[in-house]
């Protein structure tokens, strides 16, 4: 079923992927999860198999390996042109373009203020470098 592929992909192969990242001697780590990953109160009924996966996935990341993480959690994705502009509230809903979410995560993997940090992230008015300056 999806569920079980939601399960088998975005928990047991991100745990997977942490693993192997430990044992190739990677320290550096990005996690795509999602927005309100970690509060069940807010996990939308269609999506529940897909939140519980993320949920546990960022968990294991945090609690479970030594790498150097950032956990990133889009809105919705888009196939929108990206603008380079985004916000990070943790208390906004909302989507982002998947050009924006890719831009952010090359940009986070060269910040180390985002080593360690769970970033909210949706479409916005500010630039991905004043936002990671804000971090």
């Amino acid at each position: 079923t999806k569920a079980d592929m939601t399960l088998l992909i975005d928990l047991d192969g991100a745990v997977k992927t942490m693993q192997a990242a430990e044992i190739a001697g990677v320290s550096r780590f990005l996690m795509i999860s999602m927005l309100f990953a970690e509060d069940r109160n807010l996990w939308a009924d269609p999506l529940k198999p897909l939140y519980v996966a993320k949920f546990y996935a960022d968990n294991w990341l945090v609690r479970q390996t030594h790498l150097d993480y950032t956990i990133v959690q889009p809105g919705a994705l888009s196939f929108h042109a990206g603008t380079g502009l985004i916000k990070s509230d943790p208390l906004a809903v909302g989507s982002v373009p998947r050009a924006d979410l890719a831009a952010f995560l090359v940009a986070a993997l060269h910040a180390p203020q985002t080593i360690g940090k769970t970033i909210p992230l949706l479409s916005g008015d500010q630039s991905i470098a004043q936002v990671i300056d804000q971090l």
